[in-house]
C-alpha cells in the first residue's frame, strides 16, 4: 500500500514554490515603499519605522494569509502543491484554513511548528493537528498534462 501522507520533501519544495509566488504576488508590488538603506544587520536597528511601513507590513502579512488560506480553502491546494501533488486531505473550513496556515506569519512559530513534524507519523504540524488537517499524496489521475 503506498503511503498517503506527503513526504517532507514534497511539502518543502512545495513551500518554497509558494514562496516564490507570494514574492512575486504580495510583496513586489509594495517593494518600491520599503525602500530602505540596510547594508548590515545593526542598520535594521536604527530604521525609522513609520506608520506607513507598518501599514504596508500588515497588508503584506495579510494577503501572504490570504493566499494559503484562500487557496486551500477553496482548492485544498496552493500553486506549489499542485505542482508537486499534494493536497489537504478532504474539505476544510476557511477557519481551519486559516489556522493552519498563520505560522507563516511569524518565522520562529514556523520553525517551531515545522519542528514539530518530526516528531509525527503522518508529518504533520502542530497548527495542522489544531486544525484538524493533513497533508496528503493527490491520487494519481490519468487525464490532461499532469
Amino acid at each position: 500500500m503506498k503511503k498517503r501522507f506527503a513526504p517532507l520533501w514534497k511539502r518543502a519544495v512545495a513551500y518554497i514554490i509558494d514562496i516564490f509566488v507570494v514574492s512575486f504576488l504580495v510583496v513586489t508590488p509594495f517593494s518600491g515603499f520599503l525602500d530602505a538603506d540596510v547594508e548590515s544587520f545593526a542598520d535594521l536597528f536604527t530604521l525609522n519605522f513609520s506608520s506607513e511601513v507598518i501599514f504596508i507590513g500588515v497588508v503584506i502579512a495579510i494577503l501572504t494569509l490570504l493566499y494559503w488560506s484562500f487557496l486551500e480553502w477553496r482548492f485544498q491546494q496552493t500553486v506549489g502543491k499542485i505542482l508537486l501533488r499534494i493536497r489537504v486531505k478532504g474539505n476544510i473550513t476557511l477557519w481551519q484554513a486559516i489556522t493552519r496556515n498563520v505560522t507563516k506569519l511569524s518565522t520562529l512559530v514556523l520553525i517551531l511548528d515545522v519542528l514539530y513534524m518530526f516528531y509525527t507519523k503522518k508529518h504533520q504540524r502542530y497548527f495542522e493537528k489544531l486544525s484538524r488537517t493533513e497533508v496528503i499524496n493527490e491520487p494519481k489521475k490519468r487525464r490532461g498534462l499532469f
